[in-house]
């Protein structure tokens, strides 16, 4: 229990220091867009999380792991669903955050007028196929392939905002952006889903 919440209140320190400390965001924003930029940081990291813990579940099995290990065993699976029902549960939190946010003065670039544009439409569109895998990262006894789709939906959601990407000198204190940090811990995911999805040789 008391990781997650460290690691939320460190997604929530980082958000505030960059947006609100070094950046030009007003404190007035602080409690549904910095806690929404907070909640997406938090989902990726928990994503990133429970791969880990799927992955060393995978390591286990290749070591051929005595009885012994059994418990230890049944502890990573425990923990990959732990941190998958934390994503679960802050991605319906930020869901309920966007929609309140969702309009061309937040959200500029995926609108064309007052409607959205192909952009903006791509990023629901992929946040919305994602949501039933995201739903299905709780189970500890999933075949990782999903959630693998799980961390591509998630990336897809990400990458309509490259732009900001590759330009550190308008980073606020040289503090990357979330989106950035969220895709990186994202592919992190993918690739140890996919590694624990593997037979082997």
């Amino acid at each position: 229990m008391m990781k997650p919440v460290v690691v939320l209140l460190i997604c929530l320190s980082y958000a505030t220091l960059r947006y609100i400390v070094f950046g030009d965001v007003a404190i007035e924003q602080w409690p549904v867009f910095i806690v929404n930029k907070s909640v997406s940081f938090f989902v990726a990291a928990c994503m990133a999380a429970s791969a880990y813990c799927s992955w060393r579940l995978k390591r286990i099995g290749l070591l051929n792991a005595i009885s012994s290990d059994e418990l230890y065993s049944k502890f990573e699976a425990k923990q990959s669903a732990m941190w998958g029902r934390w994503a679960w549960h802050a991605l319906i939190l930020h869901v309920l955050l966007s929609i309140g946010l969702l309009n061309p003065a937040y959200f500029a670039k995926f609108y064309d007028g007052a409607k959205l544009n192909l952009l903006g439409n791509i990023m629901l569109l992929a946040g919305a196929l994602g949501s039933y895998a995201f739903y299905r990262l709780q189970s500890e006894r999933l075949n990782n392939l999903i959630k693998v789709l799980a961390c591509l939906a998630l990336l897809g959601h990400l990458l309509p905002m490259y732009s900001s990407w590759a330009s550190p000198e308008k980073w606020p204190a040289y503090f990357p952006p979330i989106s950035l940090l969220s895709a990186l811990l994202a592919s992190f995911a993918a690739i140890g889903f996919y590694q624990s999805s593997r037979s082997p040789l």
